[in-house]
């Protein structure tokens, strides 16, 4: 891996200055989110045409960026769809749980690349629709999981490329998260004291960290501490790991610029630049 990875949502976009973007997107691939499901959950509105204004703005190498869905109904996601089309630009479709697999088959005239949004099901069967969609809709094209990176399900259907915010657990909840080459092991601070193992300390070590420090309460704490940042080179390793097995490119979700800055300068000081220890 010789670069990161981000989803941007236009949702958060006044925090990530154009001239920020610029300057880094020669060494990030970024991808932008209409951060439709964010306003969702805040009770907004993102207006299309603003969204559309912002899509023109862009002046810079990307990854591309999906269309303006609009959460629980596939009318209006595909009315906003033809509209952004019809003014010249190329967003990546979204298809929006309800909608007919003919609609599927429909985006895919437009772009080789099409996401699926809405991929949670009932709780007794949490995945059944996104195994529905890819059984019978998408058949192998290429498509995009929003939200969605269930590993047991990219190993199985590997999906072109998939995006996450469980990046950020070690952060919020102080939960060390540890990518052996097969697994992700979690440990708080609790455990590890309890429980921590030669093995553990090694591959901590191996990262280029000082393993001893996590005796330390404080590296457990804060959105730069040592628990954070081993997490993320563990997050590194995983996404390389999954490209070079499946194919599938993960996305970080990122929603402040402090959390890209910290993120690059993590991965350029123990991970980008020196590669993988073997």
């Amino acid at each position: 891996m010789n670069k990161l990875n981000v989803l941007i949502s236009y949702a958060t976009i006044k925090d990530f200055p154009l001239d920020y973007l610029r300057s880094i997107s020669n060494d990030v691939n970024i991808l932008f989110d209409s951060g439709a499901f964010t306003a969702y959950t805040q009770g907004k509105q993102i207006s299309l045409e603003e969204y559309l204004e912002f899509i023109r703005s862009i002046d810079f190498p990307h990854n591309g960026y999906f269309t303006l869905d609009v959460i629980g109904n596939y009318h209006a996601t595909w009315k906003n769809f033809k509209y952004l089309i019809d003014k010249g630009v190329k967003p990546i479709p979204i298809f929006t749980r309800g909608d007919r697999l003919e609609r599927l088959n429909v985006y895919y005239t437009y772009s080789d690349l099409v996401a699926l949004g809405g991929l949670r099901s009932s709780a007794d069967n949490p995945f059944g629709y996104i195994k529905h969609v890819m059984d019978n809709g998408v058949k192998g094209r290429k498509v995009h999981w929003l939200g969605n990176a269930k590993q047991y399900l990219m190993n199985h259907y590997k999906p072109f490329s998939v995006d996450v915010s469980t990046w950020y657990e070690a952060r919020r909840f102080g939960r060390l998260k540890i990518w052996n080459g097969r697994i992700f092991l979690l440990q708080n601070r609790r455990d590890f004291l309890k429980n921590r193992t030669p093995t553990i300390l090694k591959m901590i070590d191996k990262f280029g960290f000082n393993s001893y420090l996590l005796w330390q309460e404080k590296s457990w704490r804060g959105t730069r501490s040592l628990c954070h940042q081993i997490s993320i080179v563990s997050w590194l390793r995983y996404m390389e790991d999954v490209k070079k097995l499946l194919g599938t490119q993960i996305y970080l979700v990122v929603s402040h610029k402090s959390d890209l800055d910290f993120l690059i300068n993590v991965a350029n000081k123990y991970y980008l630049k020196g590669g993988k220890d073997e």
